[in-house]
């Protein structure tokens, strides 16, 4: 029993201790988006937005296009080649580019 009261007198230390440590983390949170951006962390942020952007529009075509394949592999399986060979460089074109963008984009930043 003595061993259970050590234990819960030490839990309400560590955890006074805690919201006061994320206060002080909250206050310096709300301090920071207060100040004013350099033009520098508007563009990261744009740029950020911007790639973003791409990968989902890239992802979402490519996963409908992906799941149109699927269907039409297992309704019609005869016919599934020919939209494969159809659908399947548009894919590949869509990895590569998004691949090709955000390479390009780290390697122009660098200068």
């Amino acid at each position: 029993m003595s061993g259970s009261s050590t234990s819960q007198s030490a839990i309400p230390s560590s955890s006074s201790a805690l919201p006061n440590e994320l206060q002080a983390w909250q206050q310096k949170a709300i301090e920071n988006a207060a100040k004013p951006k350099t033009p520098a962390q508007i563009r990261a942020a744009g740029d950020v937005k911007v790639k973003v952007g791409v990968l989902c529009l890239v992802g979402l075509i490519c996963s409908i296009l992906a799941i149109f394949g699927g269907v039409v592999f297992v309704r019609t399986p005869e016919h599934a080649k020919d939209f494969w060979v159809i659908i399947a460089p548009i894919i590949t074109a869509g990895v590569t580019g998004t691949i090709a963008f955000l390479t390009g984009e780290k390697a122009g930043s660098g200068k």
